[in-house]
């Protein structure tokens, strides 16, 4: 028993001589010149200005401009074990900050600490496409990026319809890119989903979520994968339409209606001639054709050919004659000079 009380006395005595010296450095020295203490708004920060011993008066110093905080007990308080906590907002416009106290008579002051503030605001988030549209085969590229404060850190998450994208032992088809850009007061984050050789399953609605710890915005895209390229194209009601000269079409004259991918080249002719683009009174267009001020060398065989790389061509032949006038019920008095007109129609 008596060796037993002899160790906890030396053991005493070690651990008096410990407290001695740490009073000549109150605060736990820091490896590095300059350490980083990342805060976030509406958030209390820990300044880890750790004390080597306990009941010391430490006050928190800025030094950009210069102030000096005083720990009161609720919101800014100091302990030995993890530092001086405060409110963010305290400290957020401050680059270096340091602990200080006194003992003896003798100022001490802790590492130096440079403050870096996380934002987390994301100002909005916007997908390349709402929709697409591939055939199988084809690559799938879609690029989520997020408008944001400064200093924010982002997470991207990729679903296909609600199915979270991740990688499993590397055999997936798809992987994603990140990529930063920093403007005048805000930054641009984006992740790019690329999805190779895509088949009919791949069909489906694509959503990015990206989230900066505090905030999360979600967009989506649709997806369509057809088998093959295709062209549907329909016809008119009826292949011949019958106008009066001099009269005007502000609807297509000829209208189409088709379905494809990829979309197809138009291209119209008139009795097997292609009709020139410049054309001010004859427009071809995407949803018809559109006559201004039909004249009767406007009557032919009109055709509209729609193509594409894949796939054949499609055609509609329409036919555009000029519209029978009416019958002349005038009396003309014998001797005198009579206008007649003489109508004939015809394919083509």
């Amino acid at each position: 028993m008596a060796q037993k009380l002899s160790m906890i006395s030396i053991l005493g005595f070690i651990l008096e001589i410990n407290v001695a010296i740490d009073y000549k450095v109150p605060f736990v020295p820091s490896e590095k010149e300059y350490d980083v203490v990342f805060i976030r708004e509406g958030q209390r920060v820990v300044i880890p200005c750790r004390g080597s011993v306990e009941d010391l008066k430490v006050t928190l110093h800025t030094e950009y401009p210069q102030k000096e905080h005083y720990p009161d007990g609720n919101d800014s308080v100091w302990e030995a074990r993890t530092g001086f906590t405060l409110p963010s907002h305290l400290i957020s416009y401050a680059g270096v900050v340091f602990c200080q106290t006194r003992v003896a008579n003798e100022t001490f002051k802790s590492p130096f600490y440079i403050v870096a503030v996380i934002g987390y605001k994301i100002h909005k988030l916007m997908l390349s496409h709402a929709q697409v549209w591939l055939s199988v085969g084809e690559r799938l590229e879609l690029t989520c990026t997020a408008s944001t404060e400064l200093n924010v850190r982002m997470d991207f998450n990729w679903t296909h319809s609600g199915q979270r994208l991740t990688t499993t032992n590397g055999s997936d088809d798809f992987h994603t890119v990140a990529n930063k850009q920093k403007l005048w007061n805000s930054l641009e984050l984006s992740s790019k989903l690329t999805v190779d050789n895509v088949t009919v399953n791949h069909t489906g609605e694509y959503t990015c979520t990206a989230s900066s710890g505090q905030m999360e915005r979600s967009a989506s895209a649709f997806l369509k994968v057809y088998e093959k390229p295709f062209i549907e194209l329909k016809g008119p009601r009826s292949n011949v339409i019958e106008l009066t000269v001099g009269e005007h079409t502000s609807e297509p004259l000829i209208p189409i209606k088709y379905s494809a991918y990829p979309e197809p080249t138009i291209r119209w002719f008139k009795n097997g001639v292609s009709l020139r683009k410049n054309n001010y009174r004859v427009k071809p267009r995407s949803e018809g054709l559109v006559v201004h001020g039909v004249t009767e060398k406007d009557a032919g065989n009109y055709t509209v050919v729609l193509s594409n790389k894949l796939t054949r061509e499609e055609e509609m032949p329409p036919h555009i004659m000029e519209k029978e006038v009416a019958p002349d019920t005038n009396v003309y008095t014998y001797g005198s000079r009579a206008t007649l007109r003489c109508t004939a129609r015809g394919i083509p």
